[in-house]
């Protein structure tokens, strides 16, 4: 699998991509603010994925975040952050102004980080045919418990996409 995560233009088949077969892998990089959020703000980062050249059709399993190595997280913030992750195979920029329309909902909104959920799966085709183009939006909500208290805090949140080989002989139509 390859990671593009550029927020302003969306990659193409023809953009540098890198591999991230090992833990850790990539980057998610927020839209400014991120380390600045007020209760009721939302901050975005993009990332894009697809399979490599030679590759087999394989399918994406967005994991839940856990805490990112070699961060320290406060429990009070990480309790609070809630989280959303759209998909779509359309090259589309991630921020606020293009999230509503982004695409088809993997996380629902409002997903707290120490929720359980069993996100959809997307397919990436074989041999670089596609590109799964993500959005996530971390916020802070307004209401969230104890948000007086949580400035200074940090929360750092690493998720990991699961993939899965799909054998084109088994795969059905």
């Amino acid at each position: 699998m390859q990671q593009n995560r550029d927020a302003d233009v969306p990659p193409t088949a023809a953009s540098t991509w890198d591999d991230h077969e090992t833990n850790p892998g990539g980057e998610v990089v927020f839209t400014p603010g991120a380390l600045n959020l007020t209760p009721g703000d939302s901050v975005y980062a993009p990332v894009a994925l697809k399979t490599g050249e030679g590759s087999i059709a394989g399918s994406l399993a967005l994991q839940p975040p856990v805490e990112a190595t070699g961060v320290a997280t406060d429990a009070g913030l990480w309790g609070a952050l809630t989280y959303s992750v759209k998909a779509t195979e359309t090259p589309t920029a991630c921020n606020a102004a293009t999230w509503d329309a982004f695409g088809t909902e993997v996380i629902p909104a409002g997903t707290g980080f120490e929720t359980g959920v069993t996100p959809a799966q997307q397919q990436l085709a074989a041999d670089e045919a596609n590109i799964q183009y993500y959005c996530f939006e971390v916020t802070l909500p307004a209401d969230a418990p104890g948000v007086d208290g949580l400035q200074g805090q940090t929360a750092a949140p690493a998720w990991q996409f699961i993939a899965t080989s799909v054998d084109a002989e088994t795969a059905t139509p």
